[in-house]
């Protein structure tokens, strides 16, 4: 529940960085009725998330993330 919670609200700012690739927000507009888009996305802007989750906050967190899995990948087989 959480996870999808913070994964929604992170998307507007992963949708507005990728002028090259617009599948993800090809597949939000498709799994949100329209009516319900615009109230999350005025929630989203009323809460001000948009300067939490921002594209480089993204980057990071995305960055963090493989390293995370990069150093778990190593030390998997030791342990």
């Amino acid at each position: 529940g959480l996870s999808a919670i913070i994964a929604y609200a992170s998307l507007p700012a992963v949708f507005e960085a990728r002028e090259d690739d617009r599948r993800g927000a090809a597949l939000f507009k498709a799994a949100v009725p329209p009516a319900a888009r615009d109230g999350l996305m005025s929630f989203y802007t009323t809460l001000e998330l948009n300067k939490i989750f921002t594209e480089e906050a993204e980057l990071t967190n995305s960055r963090a993330a493989m390293a995370a899995f990069g150093f778990w990948l190593v030390l998997a087989p030791i342990f």
